[in-house]
């Protein structure tokens, strides 16, 4: 009985060895790029005498095999889960907080914004012009998407990025495409057939906007290289400068702070993405901004460290493609990138500093048509010179304690009051810049730490411009700057929050929406429910 078992066994492993190596011979359509790990997958290589001689040639064949397998993305996915019961180990994606896995991605329902019937008293206050009444035209372009190789350029060297235009079934006829850079002087781009050259003038970034005749539009965001090499000029003085530890936890010291990195989900974004679309459909007086900063090993100086992660611009480009038409994205990552050699980010905390808010500050408004108000106006007041923040508790590594952040806070220029809902009902008013100034010497100082739902009012700035913040704890340092141009301000933490919003706000005169978060909660499932759960959809 055993012998036979046996032989059936042998059968079997037989027959499923021989038609998995059959389906991957004859699988009519190998995939070409993974989104899940947002890279091209590997080609067959060209056979030659030399590349046979040297092994390259069965290297190279091995990798295309290995990319393309069969139900390859099933096989990661199982892998992942067994992965999941034995903990983490080696490099780990980050999505909510540095101690997080956040592998996990899932498809979101998010009410359609097509269908559902709008809410009467969320038209808008005014009637627009007869001209805005007319039938809008036929969409012939459905759809454009952008995917290049890599996202960064060489100073004076070009990248070609393809470009392909979904059409709809009933087109008439083919839209000519335009393409914008966000900052000429560091990127130029222009359309060439169904590609897009883009030519890198200087050391930054931007995001390249390719846009139909019919308003739609795909953006991407590039990074544009010194041709001398890596700048280095970010590194400091440090025992740890010459060393890179990479943790098991997937973050790394290096140069006197640690880093994390970031993933990318691609049902979860495009539920976020939808999310957005929602609340363009709910509050439609309103303009809606996704604004999604970095974390810092966006922008380490060390070509190993940087590598280790994923790449963030790459991510919040392939998120900013998913955004509908009716949300503006805001490039914070570029205006970042400008001045990474700044002090932007925290080197013991996971947070930016109130610097680095204000760069993002000055991209939002700037996209919005407004005036920043200069970093030379603002006070700038000395919270502390020996903060160490979260990123000790994430390691335990007593290096950390030695990484001593300073904390500046940079007052805002007009009077305000500022009336702050805590989790258990208490309210209390006060003044932002009094409160940081006689109360917490840390990230806390800002907005006092992460609290449901605040409202503040600038009785000097128009009455008529508001802006309804949803965020996270980078919310936090960035909501103050905002004073600078709106004369009210609702701030809401969706994590948070325990009533719906839109039945508050419905018929609230809002003229902005700006979504503001670190690259973790675009792709993190409980913030994207959050978000849905107080406007009444849980």
């Amino acid at each position: 009985m055993q012998k036979k078992i046996s032989i059936v066994c042998v059968v079997f492993l037989a027959l499923l060895l021989t038609t998995v190596a059959l389906a991957n011979l004859l699988q009519p359509n190998r995939p070409t790029y993974s989104e899940d790990e947002l890279r091209e997958l590997e080609t067959m290589p060209e056979f030659s005498l030399s590349a046979l001689a040297d092994g390259s040639y069965f290297s190279g064949v091995g990798k295309f095999v290995s990319d393309t397998f069969v139900c390859r993305q099933f096989f990661m996915q199982v892998s992942r889960n067994f992965e999941k019961l034995y903990g983490p180990e080696g490099r780990v994606n980050i999505i909510e907080s540095p101690t997080t896995d956040t592998r996990k991605d899932e498809e979101i329902s998010v009410p359609s914004v097509t269908t559902k019937e709008r809410p009467a008293t969320s038209e808008p206050a005014t009637t627009p012009p007869a001209s805005d009444t007319q039938e809008p035209p036929v969409q012939n372009v459905l759809e454009i998407r952008l995917s290049a190789a890599q996202t960064s350029v060489s100073q004076g060297k070009s990248l070609e990025i393809a470009v392909e235009v979904i059409y709809a079934p009933d087109s008439t006829q083919p839209e000519a495409l335009s393409v914008t850079s966000s900052a000429p002087d560091v990127l130029s781009a222009a359309v060439s057939g169904d590609k897009i050259i883009v030519t890198g003038v200087s050391a930054g970034s931007a995001m390249i906007t390719v846009q139909s005749e019919s308003g739609v539009f795909a953006q991407m965001s590039l990074t544009v290289l010194r041709s001398a090499g890596t700048d280095t000029s970010h590194k400091v003085d440090d025992p740890y400068r010459d060393e890179a530890d990479f943790l098991p936890n997937g973050m790394v010291i290096y140069n006197g702070a640690v880093y994390a990195g970031a993933s990318y989900g691609p049902k979860t974004s495009q539920s976020y993405a939808d999310t957005l679309a929602y609340y363009a459909d709910l509050f439609p007086q309103a303009r809606v901004n996704c604004l999604i900063a970095p974390i810092s090993s966006a922008f380490v100086d060390d070509d190993a460290v940087r590598n280790h992660f994923n790449d963030q611009s790459k991510i919040i480009s392939k998120i900013y493609e998913k955004m509908p038409s009716t949300v503006t994205t805001i490039d914070a990552y570029g205006k970042l990138y400008e001045h990474r050699t700044e002090y932007t980010y925290f080197k013991s905390d996971h947070h930016w500093t109130q610097l680095g808010a204000y760069y993002a500050y000055v991209a939002l408004v700037e996209k919005l048509g407004m005036t920043p108000t200069s970093l030379e106006e603002f006070t700038r007041e000395t919270l502390s010179t020996n903060y160490i923040g979260s990123m000790y508790n994430y390691t335990k590594d007593e290096r950390v304690k030695t990484f001593y952040d300073t904390v500046d806070a940079y007052i805002p220029t007009k009077p305000h009051t500022m009336t702050v809902y805590s989790a258990d009902g208490s309210t209390v008013v006060r003044q932002y810049d009094s409160s940081i100034l006689t109360g917490n010497r840390n990230y806390l100082a800002f907005l006092g730490g992460d609290k449901p739902y605040a409202v503040i009012n600038v009785p000097s700035n128009p009455q008529d411009k508001t802006v309804m913040v949803i965020k996270d704890s980078y919310g936090n340092a960035f909501v103050p700057y905002l004073t600078e141009n709106y004369g009210n301000i609702i701030v809401v933490d969706p994590r948070y929050v325990q009533f719906n919003i839109y039945e508050a706000l419905k018929d609230y005169p809002l003229t902005d929406i700006v979504f503001c978060t670190n690259i973790y909660n675009p792709n993190t499932v409980s913030f994207v429910k959050n978000c849905l759960r107080i406007v009444g959809q849980s």
